[in-house]
Protein backbone atom coordinates (compact mmCIF):
# COMPACT_ATOMS: atom_id res chain seq x y z
CA UNK A 1 0.00 0.00 0.00
CA UNK A 2 2.60 2.40 0.74
CA UNK A 3 4.71 1.39 -2.22
CA UNK A 4 1.85 2.31 -4.42
CA UNK A 5 0.92 5.71 -2.80
CA UNK A 6 4.84 6.52 -3.27
CA UNK A 7 4.64 5.44 -6.95
CA UNK A 8 1.06 7.44 -7.59
CA UNK A 9 2.76 11.01 -5.06
CA UNK A 10 5.83 10.67 -7.09
CA UNK A 11 3.96 10.79 -11.07
CA UNK A 12 2.33 14.20 -9.64
CA UNK A 13 2.82 17.36 -9.94
CA UNK A 14 5.99 17.00 -7.25
CA UNK A 15 7.07 20.81 -8.12
CA UNK A 16 3.30 21.61 -6.49
CA UNK A 17 3.65 19.08 -3.43
CA UNK A 18 6.74 21.03 -2.79
CA UNK A 19 5.16 23.95 -2.38
CA UNK A 20 2.27 22.79 -0.10
CA UNK A 21 4.96 21.12 2.12
CA UNK A 22 7.26 24.61 2.21
CA UNK A 23 3.92 26.67 2.95
CA UNK A 24 2.23 25.13 5.14
CA UNK A 25 5.69 24.55 7.01
CA UNK A 26 6.07 28.70 6.74
CA UNK A 27 2.06 29.28 8.02
CA UNK A 28 3.42 27.48 11.28
CA UNK A 29 5.27 30.09 12.29
CA UNK A 30 4.35 33.26 10.47
CA UNK A 31 1.41 35.32 10.92
CA UNK A 32 -1.76 35.12 8.11
CA UNK A 33 -0.06 37.97 6.26
CA UNK A 34 3.32 36.54 6.24
CA UNK A 35 1.61 33.31 5.04
CA UNK A 36 -0.32 34.49 2.07
CA UNK A 37 2.17 36.21 0.82
CA UNK A 38 4.46 33.36 0.85
CA UNK A 39 1.35 31.58 -0.97
CA UNK A 40 1.29 33.87 -3.40
CA UNK A 41 5.44 33.57 -4.53
CA UNK A 42 4.71 29.62 -4.47
CA UNK A 43 1.67 29.84 -7.16
CA UNK A 44 3.54 32.31 -9.10
CA UNK A 45 6.41 29.58 -9.36
CA UNK A 46 4.23 27.10 -10.11
CA UNK A 47 2.08 28.39 -12.69
CA UNK A 48 5.39 29.48 -14.16
CA UNK A 49 6.26 25.92 -15.00
CA UNK A 50 6.52 23.80 -17.63
CA UNK A 51 4.18 21.02 -15.65
CA UNK A 52 1.44 23.67 -15.47
CA UNK A 53 1.24 24.57 -18.91
CA UNK A 54 1.12 20.80 -20.10
CA UNK A 55 -1.52 20.57 -17.41
CA UNK A 56 -3.61 22.97 -18.31
CA UNK A 57 -3.18 21.77 -22.22
CA UNK A 58 -4.06 18.29 -21.15
CA UNK A 59 -6.91 19.78 -19.09
CA UNK A 60 -8.47 21.48 -22.40
CA UNK A 61 -7.80 18.97 -24.61
CA UNK A 62 -9.79 16.44 -22.07
CA UNK A 63 -6.64 14.15 -21.55
CA UNK A 64 -4.99 13.20 -18.29
CA UNK A 65 -2.23 15.22 -17.47
CA UNK A 66 1.44 14.21 -17.28
CA UNK A 67 3.99 15.67 -15.00
CA UNK A 68 7.89 15.82 -15.29
CA UNK A 69 8.88 17.71 -12.59
CA UNK A 70 9.57 21.00 -14.03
Amino acid sequence: VVAAIATKLAGGPTTAYAAIKETTAYAASHSLTESLAREAEAQARCGGTEDHANSVAAFLAKEPASFIGR
